[in-house]
Order: C-alpha cells, then structure tokens, then sequence
C-alpha cells in the first residue's frame, strides 16, 4: 500500500488488473478492513486456459504493527528511550520483518524492530515488509516524562504459542494515559517453574510448562507493579493485580542535618532536637516526604498540612493543634529554627498514623510510614 492510497482504491486497481489478464468475470470485494478477496466463477474454459468447476478466491493484505506491550499506532515515545515492536502476518503470527523509519532523526529503528526517539518532537512513520506484505505505524516523539503509575497488563495474540504469554507495562502520567515501558521495565518473578524474560527483543515474554500460582512484577522509573499469575491445567494465564504496601522511612538523629529517606541520604535546614524533655522535628520535610501539602500562612504564624483527606492546622507558640477535626494538647508548642517549623514528634504520631521508633542510646528516630 503506497502513502496516499485508500483501500477502496486498492480494491478497484486490483480487480481491473486481473480482469485485464484473465478477461473479465473477476469481483473485487471488501470482507474485512484488511481483506480484500477476489472471487472469479465460471464453468468450462476460464479466460486463462484451466478448467475451473467452483469459485476461486485469492486474499491481498497488510501487516499488523504493534509494540510489544500490545499498543497500537500513533504511539508517544520520550527521547532517548525506546519500544519495540511487533509485526504479525495475515494468520496473527509474529514474523521477522524488514523495518525502516522515514525520519531518522525523529526515530531510529534497528532490524529487530526496535524504536529509539532521538528528538523531543516530531512523528515519524515506520515501515515494516515481509514478503509481499507491508505495514506502516506512526510513532510520535516526546519529551522526557515523570510517571506516576505503571501498570501490568497480558498482551493479546491472535496466533497463541503454547507456552508463551507476553507481558506489557504501561506507564502514565496526567498527561499521557500509555506510555508502552515494556522494554524499559525490569521484570522479575516467583513463579516456580515458569520464567519472565529480560533479554531483548522478548522482555516481558513468560515462558511456561505447568499449572502453577506465583506473581510477576515490573520495575521501572522507581516505580514497581506486581500482578498474581494463576496458569491453569489448560495452559491459560489469568492475573489479579496485586496490592503492593508501599514503605516510606526516614531516619533522623537528635542534633545532625543529615536525614535517610529510603536510604538515600539527604540533608535538612533544622536538625531535630530535645527541648524540655520534648523531641521536636521539622514537620514541612516529614509531612512533604509523606506526600502532604504543606502551607504556610504569615499572617497568624500557622501551618496547614494537607495529606489525603486529613487537614492538620498548627500554630507557632500554640499548644493546641487542629488534627482529622479533633483539637488535640501537645505536650509542647511549635516554634521556628532556622525558618522551619518544629513540632513535637508526637504530632508524626497523631496526624500520619506512622510508625515511630526511638533509639535513646544512639538519639535515632526512625519513622515508617505506608504510603496510601
């Protein structure tokens, strides 16, 4: 199919050119949106010498082009990383095509059919032949993105492979719904016999031999999905998307600016401290860590912390705190350090329903929090 042509059009030039050879009696029909079937019924001497007692048919169509994540065209991909993708014959199986891109410089392809973006902008259109087939699909260059979800899902095929069921991950952020991240995920499994792949072009891909239960999970970007996989005595694969608790620590030592966040250190403007038999700590960094808002209003010297549907309201030199509606006495009041506010710890406790741990050898609090 050449750039410009309509499959109408197609339909119309191919029966006009068999009837020139074959003279005439020849119907072009569409019996599909990628089928066309050309049908020719006589009795006796056909126009090209053989003897013909029923109808004869022969079928012209196209490549099916997909990412390995089951997306199909136009697809968004960020510069400098990749998908990859899959060309599927006429029988829905995958097949070894010739792959070309039409602008180089927007996205590169290599022959396993593997997509690069090289700018931040720009669509390009990949060519993909085998044999007399041929396939196009439009793939649009995009800058980098923060994802905020990554999801699991199966990947449909026409033409099963026994033993074989491919695995997509789908990334997304508020504005892009599916970003194929198949081939930058890094798969794991605790599948006892079965194995997910990690080795390109097959990541994702889940060789099987048994019915067995076990999950697979998908890490990308810092973000990590799992789903709970049952393959059934019949060989088919169902998943169920498993809950995954997310844990946030930090840990915090009386007296030093120098704070861990899931391990990773980091420091802090007002190191955490003991007033008075008190321990108090930063509230904006704990509370932003957490994923809250955190407000700041000069007017009344007070603070408003938003995480989810709970609201905290804080004021400096006020020992009563506003926390989920409820007026709650601290044992101490907030004041500033170094332009943050300090809190007494037990407002950690009250607010976020964290886990505080106190080491009073070594002055260490350490605080675990689920995220929602």
């Amino acid at each position: 199919m050449a750039v410009g042509d309509s499959f109408t059009s197609i339909t119309a030039g191919l029966e006009n050119a068999i009837n020139a050879v074959v003279g005439g009696n020849v119907i072009a029909t569409n019996p599909s949106a990628s089928v066309i079937t050309l049908t020719q019924t006589v009795a006796g001497i056909a126009g090209n010498g053989r003897t013909l007692t029923t109808g004869t048919s022969a079928v012209a169509t196209s490549l099916i082009i997909h990412t390995l994540g089951g997306q199909t065209q136009p697809v968004y991909v960020e510069m400098g990383k990749t998908i990859q993708l899959v060309a599927v014959d006429p029988t829905g199986a995958i097949v070894a095509a010739t792959w070309t891109s039409d602008l180089p410089a927007v996205t590169t392809i290599n022959g396993s059919g593997l997509v690069m973006a090289m700018a931040s902008s720009g669509v390009s259109l990949i060519t993909a032949t085998y044999g007399t087939y041929s396939g196009q699909f439009a793939v649009s260059a995009i800058p980098m993105q923060t994802i905020t979800k990554l999801a699991v899902n199966l990947v449909p095929a026409s033409l099963k492979v026994a033993g074989q069921q491919q695995f997509g991950a789908i990334a997304s952020n508020a504005t892009y719904s599916a970003l194929d991240y198949t081939t930058q995920a890094a798969w794991t499994d605790t599948l006892a016999v079965a194995v997910v792949s990690n080795v390109a072009p097959a990541q994702g891909l889940m060789t099987y031999g048994a019915a067995e239960t076990g999950n697979v999970s998908a890490y990308a970007f810092g973000l990590t999905t799992t789903v709970a996989v049952t393959i059934n005595a019949a060989g088919v694969v169902t998943i169920t998307t498993a809950p995954v608790a997310v844990k946030r620590v930090i840990v915090l030592t009386i007296g030093s600016d120098i704070v861990t966040v899931d391990g990773q250190a980091t420091s802090i403007d007002a190191a955490p401290e003991i007033v008075a038999g008190s321990t108090f700590v930063p509230i904006r960094f704990i509370a932003e860590t957490f994923g809250s808002t955190v407000a700041w209003i000069p007017a009344t010297k007070s603070v408003t912390i938003v995480l989810g549907s709970t609201t905290i309201g804080l004021q400096i030199g006020n020992k009563t705190a506003v926390i989920k509606g409820k007026i709650i006495v601290l044992e101490a009041a907030p004041y500033i350090k170094n332009s943050r506010t300090m809190v007494p710890l037990r407002v950690i406790t009250e607010s976020f329903g964290g886990d505080v741990a106190w080491d009073p050898i070594n002055h260490i609090i350490t605080i675990t929090y689920l995220l929602p």
